[in-house]
């Protein structure tokens, strides 16, 4: 969870399968000042700002900027988002609630390689 809350106990909650598209390039900063409804956004800066990405469903593997460079998120969306350490949902770093919005926590920041609804 953003706040800090341990997220290790939803480890075994979280199912696989589901194809991802790959992720969306970064959009500037001034084009990212918003976090569309139903989508998870993330931000290489704190307090939501720096370049952003937005997701619809997930990303296999974030590459590029996006890789071990997200410091900030807002999830828009009804359901949970897994945060992972590892391309591919693997190393779970964080997990973001419906609703919920700011810096990730010290030990998930620039660390996220992939990300999903879980």
């Amino acid at each position: 969870m953003v706040t800090g809350r341990a997220t290790a106990l939803v480890a075994g909650a979280v199912m696989a399968g589901s194809l991802f598209a790959a992720a969306p390039a970064f959009a500037s900063t001034a084009a990212a000042a918003q976090c569309p409804a139903n989508r998870f956004c993330a931000w290489t800066d704190p307090g939501h700002t720096g370049t952003s990405a937005t997701f619809a469903t997930g990303a296999f593997e974030l590459g590029g900027q996006a890789d071990n460079n997200i410091e900030s998120v807002r999830n828009r969306t009804s359901s949970r988002w897994c945060l992972y350490d590892l391309r591919g949902f693997r190393g779970l770093l964080d997990v973001v609630e419906a609703g919920e919005e700011g810096d990730l926590p010290a030990p998930a920041r620039n660390k996220v390689s992939s990300l999903r609804v879980c």
